[in-house]
């Protein structure tokens, strides 16, 4: 999941911030892409706690449910 990012940003650093969900930071420290590494363990009260977190506009159940299709 991208987050407002430039396309030459690179990741500098990463933060496991939730069961199953990893930031990528950029060499000043802001945000710059979500890994969603276990969809299965990510609801979206979690992912939206960490989007306010960095001022992102939250998420639906229904926006996670393509993840989560057999």
């Amino acid at each position: 999941m991208a987050v407002q990012g430039q396309p030459a940003d690179k990741s500098y650093g990463t933060a496991r911030v939730e069961p199953g969900l990893i930031i990528d930071f950029s060499r000043s420290g802001r945000p710059i892409g979500i890994d969603i590494t276990a969809p299965a363990k990510l609801s979206a009260a979690a992912l939206n706690r960490v989007l306010r977190r960095f001022g992102f506009p939250t998420v639906t159940r229904a926006d996670l449910a393509p993840l989560r299709a057999p």
